[in-house]
């Protein structure tokens, strides 16, 4: 497998063909940034492909764990928070976001809620409900249902799906697609350009006539 920086500088060369010179049209960040969004979405398309028969457990290996990540307050509506310390791939049901639990003992995890649930669970609080910890998003925050100072929790452990990590390897089984898309979306963008030149220093030409 190859990270992302490997398959951008891959795809500058053969851009070029060959190794590239110093006064190059291609822009390695515009590559990677292509790079980063093609990546994703294929994931995304692996991922989507599995849940869609039942196999929850595909992507696992995408799975990036923040440890220590300090929980918030917002003092207006009275309700604690974290902000999502990565972005992370957009699933049904939010299983996206992989799971949340308390710095220290992480097995101890906190139970997904959705925003439509919370006034379910606000009012048909059982005793299973009732001492756990309930979470949503909110874009990009990760929102609780309970006083979190109440239970001495400072900071979490969330394990999100994502490919925002510099540390990512892209499957190999996606890498072909990645360069292809890549590759194709940037020569055909360098060929308008191209065009555009031409068709300026033709009606530059015309114009001294």
């Amino acid at each position: 497998m190859s990270n992302r920086s490997q398959i951008s500088e891959q795809i500058l060369r053969l851009l070029e063909g060959g190794t590239p010179s110093n006064d190059t049209p291609w822009d390695l960040r515009e590559i990677r940034l292509l790079v980063d969004q093609s990546v994703a979405y294929n994931v995304k398309l692996l991922a989507y492909d599995a849940l869609r028969v039942g196999d929850k457990g595909v992507g696992d290996q995408f799975i990036i764990t923040y440890s220590k990540v300090p929980v918030k307050k917002d003092e207006d509506r009275k309700i604690f928070y974290v902000n999502a310390p990565s972005k992370y791939i957009n699933l049904p049901g939010n299983s996206g976001l992989r799971s949340v639990g308390p710095m220290g003992n992480e097995f101890d995890k906190f139970i997904p809620i959705g925003m439509g649930g919370l006034n379910f669970r606000k009012s048909h609080a059982g005793p299973f409900l009732q001492g756990n910890v309930g979470y949503w998003a909110e874009g990009s925050m990760i929102m609780f249902d309970k006083d979190m100072s109440d239970l001495g929790i400072k900071e979490v452990v969330i394990q999100v799906l994502t490919t925002d990590s510099d540390d990512f390897e892209i499957p190999i089984d996606i890498e072909r697609d990645v360069i292809e898309y890549v590759y194709k979306l940037m020569s055909s963008s360098k060929q308008k350009d191209d065009l555009s030149d031409n068709n300026d220093v033709q009606r530059q030409l015309a114009n001294k006539q």
